[in-house]
Formats: structure tokens, C-alpha cells, sequence
């Protein structure tokens, strides 16, 4: 499992929030570099943007394909301007926003159902057969595991799948346990962590 500092977790977290203001603010994709060895990792992560609260952008990258500190740069950026559920941010919105990393790691076969920790696995169902798999649904508090599983079967991903009678057999579910870095609060006028 990564583990990171207080200190990384707050310049991973300042990094999605100047990547925004940024290319939201002057369509720049900001340059960032460094030698810190865990931002040069390959993860899948996501960023998830909201505003007072409610959620405003969420995408990132089930595989590992870049390394954190490039992945927190692009998902930040299209959670702002690519989310399809959404308007893209607009400046007046960056004061509003408040960052969450998911970092996850390596992807694992459910083979029981109880052993989703609601809260910190996401979780994958591939169809049988293949096809892309859905995005990864985060449980939250107010649902156990079963409920979990029903949520994200009922996301739109997944392409074909009955509305009643979902079988076993036709799918497959992976677990995607996550490292979450959130900010404590709302946008802070002075939160800079840098150099950017």
C-alpha cells in the first residue's frame, strides 16, 4: 500500500487545485515536476471536485497508466472541464471547490461480497464477455456491501445488464481499495502549496 505524508498528501492536493485554477483560469496546463519517488509512481486515481458540498466533477484513470503526480494534473483538469454530467467550471466557481485524490491500488477479484470495506473500495463489475468496465463506485456510509454492488449495477456502464435478475454468473466484480486525500474544508483563500 503507498503510504504518504501529511506533507505529500498536501501537495498532491494543492497540485489538483492549481492544475485547475489554471486551465480554467488562462487554458494552461501547468508544468510539474519532482523527484519525490511516490509522486512518480504509476497509479490509477481519480479527483473528485465539489462545490459546497456537492459533488461538481469526478474522472480519473482505473488502470495505472501515468505516474501520480501526472495523473493528479490531467484527472483534476477534466473533473473541471470534462465531466459530462456537468457544465465545465467556470472562474467564478474556483473559490467554491473543494479536492479529493483517490489513489488506488491494484485491482482485486470479490470473492465474497462482505469483504468490501464500504467507504474505501471502490468497485468494478466487467460483463462477461468483456467490454470496458464501468467507473468505480466509492460506497458510501449509509450502504453495506449488497447495497454497494446494486448501485454500481445500476450505473449506465454497464451496457445490457437486465433491470431485474442481475445473475452471478455474468459478472465478475473487482475491488478497487483507495487511498483518499480530502481537504478538511472549503477553498481557503491562502491554501497554496508550491512551487507551481
Amino acid at each position: 500500500m503507498l503510504e504518504l505524508s501529511a506533507d505529500e498528501k498536501k501537495e498532491l492536493l494543492g497540485l489538483a487545485r492549481s492544475a485547475v485554477e489554471t486551465f480554467v483560469g488562462d487554458g494552461r496546463v501547468i508544468e510539474y515536476s519532482s523527484t519525490n519517488p511516490r509522486f512518480l509512481l504509476q497509479r490509477g486515481l481519480f479527483v473528485t471536485l465539489k462545490a459546497h458540498g456537492q459533488l461538481r466533477g469526478c474522472i480519473g484513470f482505473i488502470e495505472p497508466v501515468t505516474t501520480v503526480a501526472r495523473g493528479v494534473v490531467e484527472a483534476a483538469i477534466y473533473a473541471a472541464v470534462r465531466d459530462n454530467r456537468f457544465e465545465p467550471v467556470s472562474k467564478s466557481e474556483l473559490g467554491t471547490l473543494s479536492y479529493e485524490i483517490s489513489i488506488l491500488t491494484p485491482l482485486e477479484d470479490v470473492t465474497d461480497i462482505d469483504s468490501i470495506k464500504v467507504g474505501r473500495d471502490g468497485l468494478v463489475i466487467e460483463m462477461a464477455g468483456g467490454g470496458p468496465p464501468p467507473p468505480p463506485g466509492p460506497g458510501r456510509v449509509r450502504l453495506g456491501p449488497s447495497g454497494v454492488l446494486e448501485q454500481v449495477c445500476l450505473k449506465p456502464a454497464c451496457p445490457g445488464m437486465p433491470e431485474a435478475g442481475r445473475e452471478a454468473p455474468a459478472l465478475r466484480g473487482r475491488r478497487l481499495p483507495r487511498i483518499a486525500l480530502r481537504e478538511r474544508t472549503e477553498r481557503s483563500s491562502n491554501l497554496r502549496i508550491g512551487p507551481f
